[in-house]
């Protein structure tokens, strides 16, 4: 089930989001999940639109695995 929600502006939100590129490092995506306060990232590329969703777990598993 997706949950509607809005990407983050500087006046905040209620139901807040954060997207990344696809081509983006993992150190700044646990920057942009630490910052944003979200439990997920939507990544995604802009030839292809959304590829998918990263959480923390798959982040930690790139890193330490």
């Amino acid at each position: 089930v997706m949950t509607p929600c809005e990407i983050i502006k500087d006046d905040g939100t209620d139901k807040p989001c954060a997207q990344i590129d696809a081509d983006e490092s993992i150190y700044n995506a646990l920057k942009v999940l630490e910052s944003s306060g979200t439990h997920g990232i939507v990544v995604s590329r802009s030839s292809d639109g959304e590829v998918g969703v990263i959480c923390l777990r798959d982040l930690l598993c790139k890193v330490l695995c």
